[in-house]
């Protein structure tokens, strides 16, 4: 039975919780005081490609190849690039045909975007040779950490390029890294060069149905290409070939069980199909071996809202467990906006259930605090007038608590 709330929280609930603002995949924002976060967080925008028609999948390539590389990183935290779109469009930040942004317009992205640094660059290929030219910025100063331009023979070298940029990167942000990160970051993609450059024009093909085919004929030949094994499941997943993507996933935990993304990408799928105590099993492998990214742990008190039948609220959903998660994740980053409104609606939730005066008091005390932190993230959001009435209704009904 799903809960039902009170006068007091109707305008609340109502007003915030059917708004769909709580998705797994809402765009973060960022302040700039506060605790810092333990990752440094990088959005590598696509790279343009100046070359042949026949080889425009070079600047997809090389973002491709990066972010993978990163992303085996501890220190890092990639932010999706579809998220980014949305919000710069959102905000107007004046982003061209290829992603691109000039100093002014990325110092102001640095104000509405939780990200530390932008990786943008270009691939030209001319009589044989490859130039990968890469700039990173640091957002909230617009000043330029890294300029560089590496060059080679193509295809032969295309890999020693891409390892030596991912190397710098890692220079340039200054982090320490283990025997097994160095590893990963010189780790070829595949040691084919042939079946890279079939990958590669993968890449290429607009046409989801195509490209998923030509996917699915690449990894039959070379079961243990995992960033093509990666790609084919990304493409099922934007088909909404549910099954078919979470299959997908399944060959790639059984190939790596040991890298924490693995787990995290099908925990977000299952939330994607509705399966939350599956999520939530994919969810606590992923925050066991990465338990320092608040993402994990605030996706997991997302899955633990919802009860066996997947009604959110329902009987049986672990609120408590859910607003520990939450938390949990706030003390690594006091910024992280969904957890903050997720948590300060999980408050005045269980305050309404206390059956005791002093543990409503608490709860609606706890979530003044996690939605006045909200609203100072994100002043302008949409909903901001609904929250800044029901903390005027929460505030006041403390009062009434304390004349009891």
């Amino acid at each position: 039975m799903r809960r039902r709330a009170s006068a007091l929280f109707i305008f609340l609930y109502a007003g915030l919780f059917y708004a769909g603002l709580l998705s797994a995949q809402a765009p973060e924002l960022a302040v700039v005081d506060g605790p810092q976060s333990p990752f440094v967080s990088i959005a590598v925008m696509k790279f343009s490609t100046h070359a042949a028609a026949e080889y425009s999948f070079l600047g997809d390539s090389t973002t491709e190849t990066l972010s993978t590389k990163l992303a085996r990183l501890e220190g890092i935290k990639l932010y999706e690039r579809s998220q980014f779109a949305k919000i710069a469009g959102e905000y107007k930040l004046g982003l061209d045909a290829q992603g691109f942004m000039d100093q002014a317009t990325l110092s102001q992205a640095g104000k509405v975007v939780s990200i530390d640094y932008m990786v943008l660059g270009a691939v030209t290929l001319a009589g044989g040779r490859c130039a990968v030219s890469l700039r990173l910025t640091e957002l909230r100063s617009s000043r330029v950490i890294l300029a560089c331009e590496i060059s080679g023979a193509y295809p032969t070298e295309f890999f020693d390029i891409q390892e030596e940029l991912a190397l710098k990167l890692a220079q340039a942000l200054k982090l320490k890294l283990s025997s097994l990160e160095r590893e990963a970051l010189s780790a070829k993609p595949t040691s084919d060069i042939k079946v890279f450059d079939e990958y590669n024009r993968a890449l290429a093909i607009g046409k989801l149905s195509e490209k998923i085919l030509a996917l699915k004929a690449l990894v039959q030949r070379n079961p243990d290409f995992l960033q093509a094994l990666n790609l084919l499941a990304d493409s099922y997943w934007q088909a909404d070939m549910l099954e078919e993507a979470k299959a997908v996933y399944d060959v790639i935990l059984r190939k790596e069980p040991g890298f924490w993304a693995n787990s995290y990408n099908r925990a977000l799928l299952l939330l994607d199909m509705g399966r939350y105590q599956e999520a939530i099993a994919d969810l606590g492998a992923s925050a066991g071996l990465s338990p320092q990214d608040p993402d994990i742990l605030y996706n997991l008190g997302y899955a633990k809202e919802f009860n066996a039948q997947g009604i959110r609220q329902g009987e049986g959903a672990h609120l408590k467990a859910a607003l520990d998660a939450y938390e949990k994740a706030l003390r690594l980053a006091p910024n992280h906006l969904e957890a903050r409104f997720s948590a300060g609606l999980l408050c005045a939730l269980l305050a309404q259930e206390a059956s005791y005066a002093a543990e409503q008091k608490r709860l609606l005390t706890q979530a003044l605090v996690h939605l006045e932190a909200y609203l100072r993230i994100y002043p302008d959001v949409f909903n901001a007038e609904e929250v800044a009435q029901n903390i005027i209704l929460f505030k006041d009904y403390i009062r009434q608590l304390e004349g009891l």
